[in-house]
């Protein structure tokens, strides 16, 4: 069948959230990204393309998100060059194997057999699993957990006008890997090329660094979603796994989560649980109505006699139930067959994740702001310097050190270092030998000015350790060299400063 594979790059956390999601302070994030979602940024961006004020007029957008005869898939993580899928309901562990800690841990199926030599059988802790020659990865997607706080005003945070709240998000840096299936290739091409190597924002919480992510495409001619299992031995069975949640309505237009509405067929066994379902919609700004389906993974065991292979070989393709453009109801027909496999914990998903190629307006906006974070970091340690440090003497005139103020003042607005050596080779005997006798530091301040000034009293007090940086991107050292020259020049301005005004009180 022919599909468009959508890879998705997490550059900054990302927040799906999911109802039923805890206290309401807390946002807990889908460990997968909703076909609904990737969906919606794929209309938006055409409609954006084409300047269109109402979608249901323009033939084409209904088509391609509207009338369902396009199916968005989710996006599962995507790791070793793999599109993990939810693990099948009928897998069972030891429970003290359940963490998948062991190099190999034997996964017994119960929907193929179940075992008499498990007592204490318990679902493996990992959400999603991939096939591999002697058995099957597993892996769940990686998190983090951020605390923020929210206040109308944000420069005062005090019990009663400000809340708490905390976000566990999808760690950036891993890839989710989803697709889009429909039955003209003319639609296929329309949306590889509103969604490859471009950059969207998703999610929660877009304007406070989460949700941005970099989508690339391509169109894959003989693409599965699932191998079928080379070892099936299943007699007369047939296991269908779900590979998404599925919405199931009966007969009667009920919303239910009987395992016979699936095919109207009474499953020889089943290992399903119920999951409550929502969604968002940003045109209106309000949740979806809620429902409740099969959650994914869920297995069913059917008699090879009951079941249509015209049905089963349709619902493969394009999925049984309702929403099936958004990615729910996707089935999987013998994709796992064998009593008992091993199971090996993947940890590392994080990789081969695009890298963010700025523009060159980005890059300079980057800059300024790390300029910035030079500046707040050179402003605390001048105060902090000018606090300890003091000119010790009372031999060099007022006038002298007003003059050497504004040489400092010249030195800090021109950016010329050399300006403090001119001016030490220009003073006559008299002068040199006062500023001989003041002392900075246990040192003259006549050989302070005339020994390298800005290096010295860089190196010494005022260089930020770290240096600040965003990323690969650092300032250039010319900017550098400046602040180096202004902000040695201000200290220099402010012991003078502070000298002068000892000298008045005394």
């Amino acid at each position: 069948m022919k599909a468009l594979k959508v890879d998705i790059h997490l550059l900054e956390p990302l927040i799906l959230s999911t109802p039923g999601a805890g206290e309401e302070n807390s946002a807990i994030s889908q460990d997968y990204i909703p076909g609904s979602t990737i969906l919606g940024i794929a209309a938006n961006a055409y409609i954006k393309d084409n300047n269109i004020e109402d979608a249901s007029e323009d033939a084409v957008c209904r088509r391609l998100f509207f009338e369902g005869s396009t199916c968005f898939l989710n996006a599962y993580i995507k790791a070793n060059n793999m599109r993990f899928l939810p693990k099948p309901l009928s897998w069972f562990t030891s429970k003290d194997d359940v963490a998948m800690d062991k190099n190999k841990t034997k996964i017994y199926d119960f929907a193929v057999e179940k075992s008499e030599e498990l007592e204490s059988a318990s679902h493996p802790n990992l959400a999603y699993c991939a096939d591999e020659e002697d058995g099957v990865y597993m892996a769940s997607p990686q998190y983090d957990m951020a605390v923020h706080n929210s206040s109308w005003d944000r420069r005062e945070k005090s019990e009663g006008k400000s809340t708490v709240y905390r976000y566990e998000s999808l760690a950036a840096d891993q890839v989710f890997s989803g697709a889009v299936v429909c039955k003209g290739e003319t639609d296929l091409e329309i949306i590889n090329d509103l969604l490859n190597k471009k950059y969207f924002k998703m999610g929660a919480s877009r304007t406070a660094g989460y949700g941005l992510v970099y989508i690339e495409t391509h169109v894959e001619e003989d693409w599965k979603e699932y191998e079928p299992g080379e070892y099936f031995a299943r007699g007369n069975k047939i296991i269908i796994t779900l590979l998404s949640d599925t919405i199931i309505f009966n007969k009667y237009g009920q919303n239910t989560v009987n395992a016979r509405d699936l095919f109207d067929v009474e499953p020889e066994c089943a290992y399903y649980e119920p999951k409550v379902i929502s969604g968002f919609n940003r045109k209106w700004g309000l949740p979806l109505p809620q429902m409740y389906g099969f959650r994914a993974g869920s297995v069913f065991v059917y008699s090879e006699s009951n079941i249509d292979k015209a049905v089963l070989k349709q619902a493969c393709m394009f999925g049984i139930g309702q929403r099936r453009a958004e990615g729910f109801g996707r089935i999987a027909v013998n994709w796992h067959g064998r009593a008992s496999i091993k199971g090996m914990r993947l940890d590392e998903q994080k990789q081969n994740v695009k890298k963010t190629e700025l523009s060159e307006r980005s890059i300079s906006m980057a800059k300024r702001l790390i300029e910035r974070l030079w500046r707040d970091m050179l402003d605390d340690k001048l105060a902090d310097t000018l606090q300890k440090l003091q000119i010790k003497g009372t031999d060099a005139t007022r006038t002298q050190m007003a003059r050497l103020r504004n040489v400092a003042h010249g030195m800090c607005f021109s950016g010329d270092k050399d300006m403090l050596l001119r001016y030490a080779d220009g003073l006559k005997n008299t002068a040199k030998s006062q500023l001989e006798k003041v002392k900075l530091d246990s040192t003259s301040l006549y050989d302070w000015i005339r020994e390298d000034f800005c290096d010295k009293v860089w190196n010494a007090w005022l260089r930020p350790e770290p240096e600040p940086k965003l990323g690969d991107i650092k300032l250039p050292e010319q900017v550098v060299q400046g602040l180096k020259i202004e902000y040695s020049a201000r200290l220099l301005d402010g012991l003078l400063k502070k000298a002068l005004k000892a000298g008045e009180n005394k």
